[in-house]
């Protein structure tokens, strides 16, 4: 029986490099054995039932309403009903996900069932975009263990772990992203193939009408085309194809999203103006500082992408882009295939895009969440950078496996620290940070999304057994996390002034600083503070002494 993951095979493969990609076997499901197929469907019925077990651990997030209200307000109008979507704020935001979303959720009346399957979906959707990342990984490398190990990486992040079950605006981004470019490698096989346009183009369009930011897509498309028709001599081939996919894409925009019905032109540039500059005129905590959104310095995507991301696909991505680099100089004029135009377009887009982001200055808050779908491309060029650095040891077999031995042990390492920030993974740190006491609470955004809420109130009704219990919260992200707990014990009813509380619950978020209450309870994640909880009854007793 063929052995499934046989280093022997590893140092014998590690020997080609990026210019043999072509010509190795393994390229999609077909190809690989009994063995390989059967722990490729372990794996992700392991990922289902940890989903499906840990779904509800997880609070709401801050957003959650607006983001319901924008899939309901849209069906109400597809339907006929209402035109209530154009007096939103919201009424820029896409609807591909949220629409269908709101249309599962509302089938359901208890509040806990209804974000329980919020949850349950959108983790599932991107458990469903981890598959095709796998295919895409196969289809690049036409490796099984690379493949396998760019998927692991991306399931082990844990930033993007937590925000797979809650946040339905930046996860299922990624999700379609990563979905756009399988059908886009499968489009650039067989580009006069009308079945894989028209996907594409879906694909492309769904990406778009979740967020504008999508328009990506039909940009790595046409360089994608370009390049690899430039490198055999064909560039004219592309013109009818990418004619024929823009305006499929174009079509499929309009038809996946209601509130483009009436005006599209009007109110798609509308949407372009509104996003890439989008009115958040709040203060973030960046390297100590309340910094304005709209003034982050040069630095805040890398830098915070560089601290919370798992340090192992860092280090071989820097090495990846490097190898990257020096094999396409090298082998510019002797031509380039079509999956090595791929491999170094995908690798290389991150750093494009926030070049073009530094000169169009959009605004940035929480974080890189906004730019989650840059983790799959980083990934790629990590996982070529293991490929080349194993390359480098191919003469010293021993080396190769202890390394491959360590690589593998060190990619699982995030999972012990998911399993320790459960289930605030969303507040992970990798080991660039300081971790002594109340560091991180001081100079970065740590609970931005208000989850920890949902304990903090659960909390409450465990140390007070009065029948009405009055909480001030310090931020609306507590008002849904009340709501959910709410259904199970109705007794916390919240107030609008502190003086009227008999506890006062806060995530810090605006406010790092320690507070001069009392504290019952706290959860701390790394060191620092996420959440407190403070008993106002005695705080005030005394002052009145």
């Amino acid at each position: 029986m063929t052995n499934w993951f046989n280093f022997d095979n590893i140092a014998i493969q590690i020997n080609y490099g990026l210019g043999d990609m072509d010509n190795l076997k393994q390229n999609n499901l077909k190809t690989l054995n009994a063995i390989q197929k059967l722990i490729l469907f372990l794996l992700f019925a392991a990922f289902a039932l940890i989903g499906l077990l840990i779904a509800d651990d997880y609070g709401v997030p801050w957003d959650d309403h607006l983001q319901y209200q924008i899939g309901k307000q849209n069906y109400e109008y597809a339907i006929g009903e209402n035109q209530d979507i154009f007096k939103s704020a919201d009424q820029h935001y896409g609807s591909a996900f949220e629409l269908p979303l709101y249309i599962i959720q509302k089938q359901f009346t208890s509040y806990q069932n209804q974000i329980f399957v919020r949850h349950l979906v959108t983790h599932f959707y991107f458990l469903f975009a981890l598959f095709f990342f796998f295919l895409l990984l196969l289809r690049l490398f036409k490796n099984y263990q690379y493949a396998i190990l760019g998927l692991i990486f991306l399931y082990l992040s844990p930033r993007i772990f937590a925000d797979s079950f809650y946040n339905t605006k930046d996860i299922p981004f990624l999700s379609t992203f990563i979905i756009s470019l399988y059908s886009l490698i499968i489009l650039i096989e067989s580009p006069s193939s009308l079945k894989r346009l028209s996907i594409h183009a879906f694909v492309s369009a769904f990406l778009i009408d979740i967020r504008i930011i999508g328009f990506i897509a039909p940009i790595i498309t046409i360089s994608l085309f370009f390049f690899h028709y430039i490198a055999q001599r064909g560039f004219r081939k592309t013109l009818k194809p990418m004619g024929i996919y823009l305006l499929l894409t174009l079509v499929m925009i309009y038809a996946l999203w209601p509130a483009l019905w009436p005006n599209p032109a009007v109110h798609f540039m509308q949407t372009m103006a509104r996003m890439s500059h989008f009115p958040w005129n709040y203060s973030t905590l960046f390297m100590g500082e309340m910094v304005k959104a709209f003034h982050n310095p040069w630095y805040y995507v890398p830098w915070w992408l560089g601290i919370t991301s798992p340090l192992i696909i860092i280090i071989f991505y820097l090495f990846g882009l490097v190898a990257l680099i020096q094999h396409f100089i090298k082998n510019v004029e002797t031509g380039i295939t079509k999956h090595q135009w791929s491999v170094f377009i995908f690798a290389l887009f991150p750093i494009d895009l926030w070049i073009l982001f530094l000169i169009l200055k959009p605004t940035f808050y929480d974080g890189w969440r906004h730019l989650y779908f840059f983790a799959p491309l980083i990934i790629i060029g990590a996982v070529y950078g293991v490929r080349q650095f194993l390359r480098l040891l191919r003469k010293q077999k021993k080396a190769t496996i202890i390394l491959s031995i360590f690589s593998v042990s060190i990619a699982f390492f995030p999972a012990i620290q998911m399993l320790i920030l459960h289930p605030y993974q969303q507040t992970y740190f990798n080991g660039l940070v300081n971790k002594s006491e109340e560091y991180i609470r001081q100079h970065y955004e740590f609970d931005y999304w208000g989850l920890s809420f949902k304990e903090g109130m659960e909390a409450i009704l465990k140390i007070d057994d009065r029948a009405t219990i009055l909480v001030y919260i310090s931020n609306e992200s507590g008002i849904d996390n009340w709501r959910l707990v709410n259904e199970k014990d109705p007794r916390i009813k919240l107030v609008e002034r502190l003086e009227d509380a008999n506890y006062f619950i806060s995530n810090y978020r605006f406010h790092p600083e320690d507070y001069a209450y009392p504290e019952v309870y706290s959860l701390s994640r790394q060191g620092s503070k996420i959440l407190s909880v403070f008993k106002l009854d005695d705080y005030e007793a005394r002052a009145k002494e």
